[in-house]
């Protein structure tokens, strides 16, 4: 009895301690709480003000769990974001901030350009510019990226429809001087034979060394000159039309394809959507000058800079050459398959084109430097078709596709194919049998061949209405939603 009259105070006296303290320990938390809120939002701000932006990105995400409807917290987390260059977020948060903050329409504004949203960077850009004084220095900034954001838009109409095989890292000092490359065999054999760029300054040999082109420097600018291999030297340079060497341009990079007329070139000044942008041009073949040059257009350029575009028509491989997405310092080489006819995307959602056009989509990412890896044989194995939906994933057979809608529009597309080439065979022996025929024969074939013209044109109309590029929308649009469901996406 007397043990547990003593254990029994012993436990009274331990509650009545607890007791006392707890209402000491809830005084100390309401009083350092606030305290330890405000040395975080301190930390938060003196980070930011020493632009580490990366850790006061980090204090200010966990001032917004705290607070998530603080302004300041918003706005400078959004800051954060674009300055680390984590353009999708930073348009997220810069659009559910207040328009408190003066600058909040200005980096709206670059974060949705360099989001491809160049509408919405646009009327950004227009709303900062009618709400910012004169003095102010971004001015001059956001006027020129109102005549980027037009170019966006209009090239975001024809998003080319590209294939790509590889890539390829390597360092700009590589790429600027490839003249000193030549055994750096990771380098496609092609471009270590037609390039000669060397400090910069591209240039371009021809398979058969008998004409080049050169990059010199005159007047602050780069400029493009042509010069044609004589029996034992070249002859004097003598430089492109003003309309490639345009008067406030820089031209670089030239690569002129086999057929000697069509030029590819980068540019450097107003009126690019980044530093650098590819253009392209024909010579005419009448008057010798060149055609109006158009820029190469989404995917090949970005806001970024892209310096150069090459194509081997006798393999049918095709090369450009970029700093999106890179380290400093440092280019990629993108391989590809090219277009007999330009191929345009149609009919797409609006987020799948942007990632298509800034190729950052997950499923379009070629295979990674596989220049040093050992080829191995492939199994061969009957397939019925090859299908690339994206260039990791290629279908064989109509039950590959989990799109009901993509596989009725591709039996389609595939039995419109099957009639338009047998209907060519068709047309083919008729005009034959035209053309060895006498008068009556061929004014019974004549009408005959006409109404074949004519189903040929509606066929192919129909197949251009279904269009390869839908196809592949419909399904990657359903392996998206798959994914998002939690299924599996096909293996490449």
């Amino acid at each position: 009895m007397l043990r547990k009259f003593v254990a029994c105070k012993k436990t009274d006296c331990r509650l009545k301690t607890s007791y006392r303290i707890l209402p000491l320990l809830l005084l100390l938390m309401l009083t350092f709480a606030p305290a330890a809120s405000a040395q975080t939002a301190e930390s938060a701000d003196r980070l930011f003000q020493a632009q580490q932006y990366e850790k006061a990105l980090k204090a200010y995400e966990t001032l917004l769990h705290r607070s998530p409807n603080t302004q300041l917290y918003r706005y400078r987390a959004a800051r954060c974001y674009y300055e680390t260059g984590r353009y999708e977020q930073a348009v997220q948060l810069f659009e559910t901030c207040a328009p408190i903050y003066p600058l909040r329409a200005y980096y709206l504004g670059e974060s949705c350009y360099m989001t491809y949203r160049f509408s919405q960077a646009r009327e950004a850009f227009e709303t900062y510019i009618a709400e910012t004084r004169q003095e102010d220095a971004r001015l001059d900034a956001a006027l020129r990226r109102l005549s980027q954001c037009a170019l966006g838009e209009r090239l975001m109409g024809h998003v080319h429809d590209i294939r790509l095989t590889d890539s390829l890292h390597i360092s700009r000092q590589t790429f600027f001087n490839m003249m000193d490359a030549r055994d750096n065999t990771r380098i496609p054999a092609y471009l270590r034979q037609t390039l000669i760029t060397r400090d910069t300054l591209g240039g371009y040999v021809s398979p058969r060394g008998d004409r080049r082109l050169i990059t010199t420097r005159q007047n602050g600018l780069t400029r493009i000159s042509r010069s044609e291999r004589l029996i034992d030297a070249w002859d004097e340079p003598v430089l492109l039309s003003d309309r490639v060497n345009a008067d406030t341009l820089s031209t670089n990079f030239p690569f002129l394809l086999d057929d000697g007329i069509t030029l590819y070139y980068a540019v450097q000044g107003n009126g690019t959507m980044g530093g650098y942008d590819i253009m392209t041009t024909r010579m005419n073949s009448s008057n010798g000058d060149y055609l109006q040059p158009e820029n190469v257009g989404f995917p090949f350029n970005s806001t970024a800079n892209d310096y150069l575009m090459a194509i081997n028509e006798e393999t049918r491989e095709g090369w450009f050459v970029t700093d999106r997405g890179c380290d400093e310092g440092d280019l990629v080489i993108y391989s590809f398959v090219p277009n007999e006819e330009t191929r345009i995307l149609r009919d797409m959602d609006a987020d799948l084109l942007r990632r298509h056009a800034m190729l950052t989509d997950p499923l379009l990412t070629p295979r990674q430097e596989q220049h040093d890896a050992p080829q191995q044989q492939q199994q061969q194995e009957t397939h019925d078709f090859e299908l690339h939906i994206t260039d990791q994933i290629v279908y064989h057979r109509l039950s590959d596709f989990r799109s009901p809608e993509a596989r009725t529009a591709y039996e389609q597309y595939r039995t419109l194919q099957q009639d338009i080439d047998s209907l060519r065979q068709q047309m083919d022996l008729t005009r034959t049998e035209w053309m060895h025929g006498d008068a009556d024969t061929r004014s019974r074939l004549a009408p005959r061949i006409l109404q074949m013209e004519q189903t040929l044109i509606e066929k192919q109309q129909q197949c251009a209405d279904i269009s390869m590029s839908r196809i592949r929308g419909l399904e990657y649009e359903f392996l998206m939603q798959d994914q998002h469901d939690g299924q599996q996406l096909p293996t490449p």
